[in-house]
């Protein structure tokens, strides 16, 4: 199955805590009444691919995120997942200021990323609405002084 990635926006940490925990730390696409849209995706981490798309977005950005959720997990090895983590926001900014015009160019170079490599149904396309969705996303965010999380899950 692999590991899943649920990316959203939030106001703060706290309401992302307490998202949380009324959903019993499940997965934000299939919550009940989450409050913002979500868009899932399988193999794109926060740090490397993720990070890959922002950097061809805008190199002089380095896209880092910080754990939020549960509070002291990356001081757990026992613990097996979920995790939120935040993004930083100059890789929100860059996602929520690209030019549309640019995303056929930009999905070209993602779907060739190694991390990309063995899966079969990867296409330019297929990578064009993804960034499509997470720009769009980062842009509610950005407008709305949001951040937007990582709902992560192995």
């Amino acid at each position: 199955m692999g590991i899943l990635y649920d990316y959203f926006r939030a106001a703060t940490p706290d309401v992302v805590v307490d998202l949380m925990d009324r959903n019993d730390a499940g997965s934000p696409a299939s919550a009940d009444g989450w409050p913002t849209p979500v868009v899932g995706l399988k193999a794109v981490d926060p740090a490397v691919v993720l990070g890959r798309l922002v950097g061809f977005i805008d190199p002089a950005v380095s896209t880092r995120d910080e754990l939020v959720w549960p509070a002291g997990g990356e001081q757990d090895a026992e613990h097996m997942g979920p995790w939120v983590t935040v993004l930083d926001d100059r890789s929100r900014d860059a996602l929520a200021g690209l030019d549309a015009a640019r995303i056929p160019e930009i999905a070209g170079r993602w779907a060739r990323i190694e991390e990309f490599g063995h899966y079969d149904d990867n296409t330019d396309e297929a990578a064009a609405e993804t960034i499509t969705e997470l720009a769009g996303l980062a842009r509610d965010a950005r407008d709305s002084g949001e951040r937007v999380y990582c709902w992560i899950c192995l």
